[in-house]
C-alpha cells in the first residue's frame, strides 16, 4: 500500500509574540515558515531567525537591520539532536539580539518545542509553571505535537510536565488508528511510523 501524505498543520498567524521583557526591548516570536514573508521580518525588526525547517534559510537582503540566521536540523514532529549545553549557547545568542523569530514549517510542533525550552532557560516561563501548558496557553493551543517533543522539553528544562500531556499525539494511522511516532532513521527522515502496522507516512517538513 502506498504511503499517505499528511497535510501540514499551519498556524493561523504569520508571526506571533511569545515572550517579551518588561521594557519590550527584547522579544521572541514564533511563526510558520509557510506564512512568514520578508516584509514581516522587516516590519517587525527581526534580527535573529532560528529556523527549524528542512530547507535552510539564507540571510535576507534589503533588510534595515543586520539579520542572523541559525539553521537547526530537525525533522517534522521530531526534536533537535541538541543537549542543554547547546541550548545555553543558543539562549546566549538570543540575548544579544532584540527580536528573535523561531519558526518551522507550520509553527506548531518544532516551534512550540523550542519556545518552551528557551522560555524556561531565559526565565520567561515561571519556575513552577509547566512549559507545555504555558506555550499552549500563551502562544498556540496546537503547539507541541508529539510525545518525543513533550519528553524532550522535560529533559532539557528539568521541568515537570503535566500528566495530561502524557499522550500528546495528534496524528494517528489511518489503517489502525494508533498514534504515529517520528522516525529516527536517517533513511526515513520526514516520515512518521505506525509501530502497529509497521508502515511509514510521509509528512512535509
Amino acid at each position: 500500500m502506498k504511503n499517505k501524505r499528511l497535510p501540514i498543520s499551519v498556524c493561523n498567524h504569520n508571526i506571533k509574540k511569545a515572550f517579551s521583557n518588561k521594557l519590550n526591548t527584547h522579544n521572541i516570536f514564533g511563526g510558520a515558515g509557510e506564512r512568514v514573508y520578508n516584509s514581516d521580518i522587516i516590519k517587525m525588526g527581526i534580527n535573529l531567525i532560528i529556523n527549524l525547517q528542512r530547507d535552510e534559510v539564507n540571510t535576507i537582503k534589503d533588510t534595515s537591520t543586520s539579520l542572523s540566521v541559525l539553521n537547526i536540523y530537525c525533522p517534522d514532529f521530531d526534536v533537535p539532536l541538541l543537549y542543554k549545553a547547546d541550548w545555553l549557547v543558543i539562549t546566549d545568542n538570543i540575548r544579544k539580539h532584540c527580536n528573535t523569530l523561531i519558526m518551522c514549517a507550520g509553527g506548531h510542533g518544532r516551534t512550540g518545542t523550542v519556545l518552551a525550552i528557551v522560555g524556561c532557560l531565559l526565565e520567561y516561563i515561571p519556575e513552577r509553571k509547566c512549559p507545555v501548558s504555558w506555550v499552549k496557553e500563551n502562544y498556540c493551543s496546537r503547539a507541541i505535537e508529539s510525545q518525543d517533543q513533550r519528553d524532550y522539553i522535560g529533559f532539557i528544562t528539568g521541568r515537570k510536565i503535566k500528566s495530561e500531556y502524557d499522550t500528546i499525539h495528534k496524528l494517528v494511522c489511518y489503517l489502525c488508528s494508533q498514534p504515529l511516532t517520528a522516525s529516527k532513521s536517517i533513511y526515513t527522515e520526514g516520515f512518521l511510523l505506525c509501530n502497529n502496522c509497521d508502515k511509514y507516512f510521509y509528512t512535509k517538513g
